[in-house]
C-alpha cells in the first residue's frame, strides 16, 4: 500500500489547525503512524461537516446535538465552535442545546421505566 507523502500529511493537519485552531494530538499521531487511515477519515469527515445539500452551519448544529445527548465534551466543544465559525447564532445554538435536551431526556423516560418493567417481571414482582 502507497503511504501518504509528507507534504499530503501536512495539509491535513493545517485543516485540523484552521479547524480547531490547533493540532490535536490523536491527528498527528494518526498522520505519523497510519496516514492513509487519516487521510480516508478526514475526507469523510469533510463530507460530513463541508457545505453540500446541508450548509456547514446546519451539520455542524446536528453535531452538536449529537455529541451533547452522547455526553462528549470534546466533541461538544469543537461543534460549537464549528457551528459559531460557520455562522450560527447564540440562539440557533441554544436552540440546539433544548432540542437535545428533548432526545436526552427521552431516552430516561422511555428506556428508563420499560427496563425497569422487565427487570421487575424477570423477578416476578410486576
Amino acid at each position: 500500500m502507497k503511504r501518504l507523502g509528507r507534504e499530503e500529511v501536512e495539509k491535513i493537519y493545517q485543516a485540523y489547525r484552521d479547524y480547531y485552531g490547533f493540532l490535536p494530538e490523536w491527528v498527528q499521531l494518526m498522520g505519523e503512524e497510519v496516514p492513509d487511515a487519516l487521510y480516508h477519515y478526514y475526507q469523510l469527515r469533510k463530507i460530513g461537516v463541508d457545505d453540500g445539500i446541508l450548509s456547514r452551519k446546519v451539520k455542524e448544529l446536528i453535531l452538536l446535538g449529537i455529541n451533547l445527548v452522547r455526553h462528549y465534551e470534546t466533541g461538544t466543544r469543537v461543534h460549537i465552535k464549528g457551528a459559531l465559525d460557520a455562522g450560527a447564532t447564540t440562539e440557533e445554538i441554544f436552540e440546539t442545546i433544548v432540542t437535545a435536551m428533548v432526545s436526552g431526556a427521552a431516552c430516561s423516560l422511555i428506556e428508563g421505566p420499560q427496563i425497569l418493567l422487565e427487570e421487575l417481571k424477570k423477578r416476578g414482582k410486576r
